[in-house]
């Protein structure tokens, strides 16, 4: 969604920097935990939570780092992120849309009512 940077660490620099300053482990083993809750989190959403509650959590958590509400995401893409068919995300902000809670055109959403989701 913007760019990134990507820093590969070989694995064997990264264990022989660990042993030499132990302390960096307590870093890594909470990256680690927050990547494991975060996991554990998407699956119970899966598993209890409908479509429409689980699209709305996944917008608002894109919207949450930036200081407006518009975020360019295909419907591909949130249905690839939420393991659902495009058709679906098509059907749930059709009808967002059609209330007047969020504007969607190509490759973009506003989210208009931010409380209602």
């Amino acid at each position: 969604m913007t760019d990134t940077q990507l820093l590969l660490i070989p694995r064997e620099k990264l264990i022989q920097t660990l042993e030499h300053k132990p302390i960096l482990y307590k870093h890594f083993v909470d990256m680690l935990c927050l990547r494991l809750r975060g996991a554990g989190q998407s699956m119970e959403y899966s598993a209890l939570l409908d479509l429409p509650l689980r699209l709305a959590k996944l917008l608002l958590q894109i919207h949450s780092n930036r200081d407006n509400y518009h975020v360019r995401i295909s419907q591909e893409e949130l249905a690839a992120s939420l393991g659902v068919t495009r058709q679906s995300i098509y059907r749930v902000l059709k009808s967002w849309q059609d209330g007047n809670h969020i504007s969607v055109s190509y490759g973009d959403i506003e989210i208009l009512e931010p409380a209602y989701l």
